[in-house]
């Protein structure tokens, strides 16, 4: 049974690469055309921390996302064909939030995205603000702090994208969040919660 493909808003539309099963380029496709097809892709994930190392995370515009009114990283794209994980994570940081800052790349993981194979590839940066929100891919920017995210997360993750909980599991440690320790794996029960239990979120200016 084929996937069922992705709503693309008119001129939106942009050429990806298609990768084998270890991230090897094979051809290239038009982006709607990636669940249709059953091809491997890729996309890029950033989370931006600011001085607290609260997380910035953006709520999925509806109707045109996969995952309307979900919440999930601040900012994501497909790579574009012939375009680097890093380049693209570079132009996304300044078209998705209005902002530039250097960027850390923490690591790549995959998952299964419909009958795909996504491999994701994890940037970091801080940055204060203010953010100019892109309006068509965002209809809501918060920061949570590490406890409250993992709680949420925890207690009800269908208030998060599949990929969002999909990076909170691969990367949970101390190098990644920043000064707090946090678990390195799930709690016994597939929990995710974190060490420090104190809830915190703030909406920021954008």
């Amino acid at each position: 049974m084929m996937g069922p493909s992705v709503p693309i808003p008119p001129g939106r539309d942009i050429l990806v690469d298609e990768v084998d099963r270890n991230d090897r380029v094979i051809g290239s496709l038009p982006r709607h055309e990636v669940f249709v097809r059953r091809a491997n892709f890729r996309v890029v994930h950033i989370f931006v921390f600011d001085a607290s190392n609260q997380r910035l995370l953006l709520q999925q515009l509806s109707p045109q996302h996969r995952h309307p009114g979900l919440w999930g990283s601040s900012a994501a794209s497909y790579v574009a064909a012939g375009e680097s994980y890093s380049a693209t994570a570079t132009r996304r940081l300044t078209g998705e939030l209005g902002v530039r800052a250097p960027l850390h790349r923490v690591g790549k993981t995959s998952m299964d995205d419909e009958g795909c194979t996504k491999f994701i590839t994890l940037f970091t940066t801080h940055h204060e603000g203010p953010f100019t929100v892109d309006p068509t891919q965002a209809s809501r920017a918060d920061f949570w702090s590490v406890p409250t995210l993992y709680q949420e997360a925890d207690r009800d993750p269908s208030q998060f994208t599949p990929t969002l909980l999909h990076l909170l599991r691969s990367y949970p440690s101390r190098r990644f969040f920043g000064t707090r320790q946090l678990d390195r794996g799930p709690k016994p029960g597939g929990h995710l919660i974190g060490s420090d239990t104190r809830p915190h979120r703030a909406s920021r200016p954008l």
